[in-house]
């Protein structure tokens, strides 16, 4: 059996016309997977009057009476298509222009090789009863076909839920065999639904009702997956059977939770971004270090989205993090928290790693999640599922860290943590310029300096060298974490100290921006230098002088400031540095204070970088001794953005010396 319904199905929509002949009794017709006519057998020229030749590559509608018997049939074979049967009473036509009523049947063809190869269209003129019936009273050989080669999973079942009969698609769905199908019962696989919930379904049905839902259905070996199933109630002899059509939808299931969780988590995102903009407004506001910890906590704990904030400073000395402020739903729970940073099961903690990385890292589920084991229990007691840390980065170092903790699993995709990462950054630069602020409106400073005669050093090596004396006159940011640096040079062509620069490790792009015989100025770029680790810190560079192979660097940092970590960590840094003084120093009392003050205030960081960097390197001069273009590159930036930002930096500087006066 079989293989005869192999070579029967095979050669449906083939161009062998004689095909559907191998049931002489049955008017056959087979179409194309186009739906054109490609085989009619003798029936069928007997039933209607049309010799194949008549209508072979015609589309089935030419024995359609009804108005609409293209749409009628392509739907047909659309639904044919989608793994459903198609049996229905249609009107027919002759060739001689007589019509008649006839049961259509139109089932899905496949090759050998289980590949479609068109459509079998059955006719047959019967007396009037159910589709359904119709259906059923088709001789074995062909109610098989159809059972064996549809796509959707098959099984006839009692109104009790015994399985009468089943085809080859739910047998390898459920990994049973045939015969251990017809042997159970449907709430034996069906776990979504228990035996009274399926009976009480079966028994609100009518014949010919069809009810549509989703379960889930248990294979042999234990696992199960997601299904769509059509249940039609059968009329037959009198006896009321169940007709249960079942599409494995695990695909569909799959991209519909990932549709949800892509939905929920741009929801999040955007509630997130509502909540995070009126801290965006007060971070350009808070004038203080703990003004601005504070807000922070305060802001991410109102939201809906997390229980918990807190803010933790970074202590270079003892590689620690240390909670300084928090604001939500704690408990106690920051009084145990201890964090490293260096090593220990502490730094593995998403703190640790987001200090050492500089990048938003997070625990999503904190109940598995091996990293998170020093705090699981403490955690878990508040209702925290998943944690996050936020690095807060100044100049390229990491000072401090915002945790946040969720009510949720799972949180914290890369999307919200790329957001967090954001904020991170706006806490950054808002802690650094309420810094410099506190610096430069501060009437009495601590001021730090620093001695060191490390020949491995460049500057000194260069001093020592050519008998002459250095002294820093700028220090810009640019990209990359490095410092453009404007170096006077006195004793020495300035050629000489710039080509030892050429191979001096941690120095790069020397340049000769003016020469005078023994005096001029160079600018070069350094990532890592003791001027660079104290700007680190927040502090302001008041003077750096190399001369006689000796390198003096004084910095200034306000009072609050923590001298004692600057001090460890420079230190720490270069093992040659020692501090020779620490004092506190009053600023000179000035009339034009106000001024300044205003002024910068009036430009962004990169007007007064741009301006800074064009003043130091000549620019402004006639002729000027560095092009718009050269100190462009140097910044990293466009030079119609650098000659913007030139443009902007001096009207706003000019506009407060209006306001003030100065220009009247």
């Amino acid at each position: 059996m079989p293989e005869e319904r192999s070579e029967a199905v095979a050669s449906v929509g083939e161009d062998d016309a004689s095909a559907p002949e191998r049931d002489e009794a049955r008017t056959l017709i087979g179409l194309g997977t186009d739906g054109r006519i490609r085989s009619w057998n003798r029936p069928a020229e007997e039933l209607t009057g049309f010799a194949a030749s008549d209508v072979v590559g015609d589309e089935l509608d030419v024995l359609v009476a009804e108005d609409d018997g293209l749409d009628r049939v392509t739907r047909a074979l659309e639904r044919v298509a989608d793994g459903e049967q198609f049996v229905d009473r249609i009107r027919l036509q002759r060739k001689g222009g007589g019509r008649f009523t006839a049961t259509v049947t139109i089932a899905l063809g496949r090759g050998g090789d289980g590949e479609r190869t068109g459509y079998l269209c059955s006719i047959e003129v019967a007396a009037a009863g159910t589709a359904t019936n119709r259906a059923f009273s088709w001789n074995r050989r062909w109610l098989q076909i159809l059972f064996d080669e549809s796509p959707h999973a098959i099984a006839v079942h009692d109104d009790v839920g015994r399985i009468q009969a089943v085809n080859e698609q739910i047998v390898r769905d459920l990994g049973h065999s045939r015969d251990a199908l017809r042997s159970m019962n449907v709430a034996e696989y069906d776990v979504a639904h228990d035996r009274a919930e399926l009976r009480e379904m079966w028994a609100e049905m009518e014949t010919g009702d069809r009810v549509k839902a989703r379960s889930e259905h248990r294979r042999k070996d234990g696992t199960t997956f997601p299904v769509e199933v059509w249940v039609t109630k059968l009329g037959l002899d009198d006896e009321a059977l169940f007709l249960a059509l079942g599409r494995d939808v695990s695909d569909q299931r799959e991209r519909e939770q990932k549709l949800e969780r892509q939905r929920t988590s741009l929801q999040r995102i955007q509630q997130i971004t509502e909540s995070l903009r009126p801290l965006n407004r007060s971070l350009a506001r808070a004038s203080t270090r703990e003004e601005i910890q504070s807000l922070v906590c305060e802001q991410l704990a109102a939201t809906d989205s997390y229980r918990l904030a807190w803010y933790g400073e970074y202590e270079p000395l003892s590689e620690r993090i240390v909670p300084r402020a928090s604001a939500g739903f704690d408990d106690g729970y920051l009084d145990s928290v201890e964090i490293a940073v260096g090593a220990g099961n502490t730094a593995l903690g998403p703190a640790g790693r987001a200090a050492r990385t500089g990048e938003v890292h997070a625990s999503r589920k904190i109940v598995s999640d091996r990293t998170f084991e020093p705090w699981r229990e403490e955690a878990l007691a508040r209702g925290f599922r998943s944690g996050a840390a936020i690095p807060v980065v100044i100049e390229g170092n990491v000072h401090g860290v915002v945790g946040v903790y969720a009510d949720r699993p799972n949180a914290f995709d890369e999307y919200e943590r790329g957001l967090l990462g954001e904020l991170g950054e706006r806490v950054g630069h808002a802690l650094h310029a309420a810094e410099q602020r506190r610096l430069l409106h501060s009437d009495a400073v601590e001021e730090l300096v620093f001695r060191t005669e490390d020949e491995r050093s460049p500057f000194v090596a260069a001093s020592d060298r050519f008998d002459c004396r250095l002294e820093l006159q700028a220090v810009i940011p640019a990209d990359d974490n490095a410092y453009v640096c404007y170096l006077d040079v006195e004793g020495t062509e300035p050629e000489r100290v710039a080509s030892l620069f050429e191979d001096a490790e941690g120095v790069s792009s020397p340049r000769v921006v003016s020469a005078d015989g023994t005096t001029g100025t160079i600018e070069y770029r350094v990532c890592d230098s003791p001027v660079t680790k104290l700007l680190e810190y927040d502090a302001s560079v008041s003077s750096a002088v190399i001369e006689d192979g000796v390198e003096t660097v004084h910095g200034q940092v306000t009072p609050k400031a923590s001298t004692k970590s600057i001090i460890a960590g420079m230190q720490s840094a270069y093992s040659d540095l020692q501090l020779v003084a620490k004092r506190t120093v009053d600023r000179p009392f000035r009339t034009t204070e106000g001024v300044k003050t205003a002024i910068v205030d009036m430009l962004t960081d990169r007007q007064r970088e741009v301006l800074s960097l064009a003043y130091h390197a000549g620019f402004f001069e006639s002729p000027r001794r560095s092009t718009g273009d050269e100190l462009a590159d140097v910044l990293g930036i466009a030079a119609p953005t650098f000659y913007l930002h030139v443009r902007r930096g001096t009207v706003n500087v000019l506009e407060q010396l209006e306001e003030f006066g100065i220009l009247d």
